[in-house]
């Protein structure tokens, strides 16, 4: 009788401790509190483990002792009352709690609030510390445990963007899009931010526009895109891009960056136009020219940081190394640092700043 009493507390030991966890994480005064439904199949396992442990206690005191005797059969009975009180009265409580919590709130005609916002403060507190890896995780986390929304999974792919990683972004919004097939609010954003990264940050015009024509059949267009496609159509603008190029290449550059500030003019929604002209006047050795373009980026792009912080340093470089204006370079890298601190720009605008502060003490 002795070894199969063992086994029987051993799995109420199990429960009970398996109980005080599930109360601790998921209690009615916890985030994410245990709904009335799912306590109750819980307390359902629990009971079926709890029946098991008992016929296993049976079986091996009959093989052991062959007949019971009345005292086993009291005894038996005690220890799966003793053993199984304290995880079932645990389990009932989070069912007692849940279904309370549940009839509260529709008598009362309150909704269950939304834990997103809370999850996705926790992330960006991650973020602001610098650990991005950190906070994409805690978005991915708190959208497994609440996939009502995709809210967190958008949060983490604007992040990704922001800290020039348009790839991960780009998959993430993928991904959030096919979440979101028959849900046009929540697809929308995520389809506007990756046609915006596929035709500024990885060269993919063709996706873009096929995409910007799955945002139209839905009834919507980004107004700059649509104003686009009214002008200039995608392979237009490339071959007017390639020819530009070919004009810089035989140092034609005054009609190469005609043929950029063309384009530019026509799609002013992408970058591409207005940076090759400024390579161009930087490789010409056109400095304050090619210094004015980058700065006339930064003003037209400011909400796209990674193409606004290539410009800001590029254009504090042209500032230090050509144009001896090491305010300008100052102002421009103190703005770096400050849009941008995590991005490589930033990191550098940083690190000029202290050898500045250093050289003038």
């Amino acid at each position: 009788m002795n070894v199969g009493i063992i086994v029987l507390f051993s799995t109420d030991a199990v429960l009970t401790i398996a109980g005080i966890w599930v109360v601790a994480r998921k209690g009615p005064h916890t985030q994410g509190a245990m709904h009335g439904p799912e306590a109750l199949l819980l307390l359902v396992g629990a009971l079926a483990i709890h029946a098991f442990a008992i016929l296993a206690c049976g079986i091996i005191t009959q093989r052991i002792d062959g007949v019971w005797s009345a005292s086993e059969q009291l005894t038996l009975v005690m220890a799966s009352l003793a053993g199984g009180a304290v995880p079932m009265l645990l389990l009932g409580y989070l069912v007692a709690a849940g279904f309370a919590s549940s009839i509260t709130m529709f008598m009362s005609g309150e909704r269950p609030p939304s834990p997103v916002p809370v999850g996705c403060a926790e992330a960006e507190r991650i973020a602001l510390s610098g650990d991005i890896d950190g906070a994409v995780k805690a978005y991915k986390w708190f959208y497994r445990e609440y996939p009502q929304s995709t809210k967190p999974l958008f949060e983490a792919a604007v992040l990704l963007a922001r800290h020039e990683r348009p790839h991960e972004a780009a998959d993430m919004l993928r991904e959030i899009m096919r979440l979101n097939r028959d849900n046009t609010v929540e697809w929308l954003p995520s389809a506007q931010l990756l046609a915006n990264i596929l035709r500024n940050h990885l060269d993919e015009p063709e996706s873009a526009d096929y995409l910007i024509a799955e945002i139209a059949k839905r009834g919507t267009v980004p107004a700059p895109v649509a104003e686009t496609a009214k002008t200039i159509s995608r392979p237009e603008a490339a071959a007017k891009m390639d020819r530009a190029r070919t004009l810089a290449s035989r140092g034609n550059v005054d009609g190469a960056v005609r043929l950029f500030k063309e384009i530019d003019r026509a799609d002013a929604a992408s970058p591409h136009a207005l940076k090759a002209a400024a390579v161009a006047l930087e490789a010409d050795g056109r400095m304050d020219e090619a210094y004015r373009v980058y700065r006339e980026i930064m003003r037209r792009f400011s909400n796209d940081l990674p193409v606004w912080s290539l410009a800001a340093h590029r254009a504090a470089l042209i500032c230090i190394n050509h144009l001896q204006s090491p305010d300008e370079a100052r102002t421009v890298a103190r703005m770096l640092l400050q849009k941008s601190p995590g991005s490589a720009a930033g990191r550098w605008a940083g690190a000029y700043l202290m050898d500045v502060n250093r050289e003038t003490l």
